[in-house]
């Protein structure tokens, strides 16, 4: 074998392995995002118009922050990380303004001890390969759950009567 086929040999093998990573984390962000909806207990998968007119889906898969959210079913990678956003929305029939949306910003890519998902502006949570193979993602839906309830808390609204 030739040093240009030993290196044609490396790249296949550097490539599959890319190509696993990837493949790998993608699936791990399309899990973790599909199964929101059962741990929260969802009532169905769309919110509805006071019509009865089905909205947009309570949680969606995307790219880009706030106003520039935009829905994909497509993600991809760059040198072992994989960039995506999930658009959470909370209605309330009885609320002043019927619905909110929280866009949750990630990074995921792989560390030492499993799956390291950082989510902007709320710090690293770490899930085990084995808890991402079964489709445990406890970790990061508190961490969302906790910034969700920080943020919606109504004590840090300013009344002055």
């Amino acid at each position: 074998m030739t040093l240009f086929e030993q290196l044609r040999e490396r790249y296949t093998d550097f490539d599959a392995a890319w190509a696993e990573q990837m493949t790998l984390l993608i699936s791990a962000a399309e899990n973790m995002t599909s199964g929101l909806g059962g741990y929260l207990g969802l009532p169905t998968p769309c919110w509805h118009h006071e019509d009865g007119k089905a909205g947009d889906k309570y949680i969606r898969l995307g790219k880009g922050s706030g106003e520039d959210f935009e829905e994909t079913q497509n993600l991809t990678g760059s040198q072992g990380v994989v960039s995506f956003s999930l658009a959470l929305v909370v209605d309330s029939p009885s609320a002043h303004r019927e619905r909110f949306t929280f866009v949750f910003e990630y990074d995921l890519k792989f560390c030492e001890t499993g799956y390291l998902f950082q989510i902007k502006l709320i710090g690293d949570v770490v899930v085990s390969a084995a808890n991402a193979r079964a489709g445990r993602f406890e970790q990061v839906y508190n961490a969302m759950l906790e910034a969700l309830h920080q943020t919606l808390d109504p004590s840090r609204i300013l009344i002055q009567k």
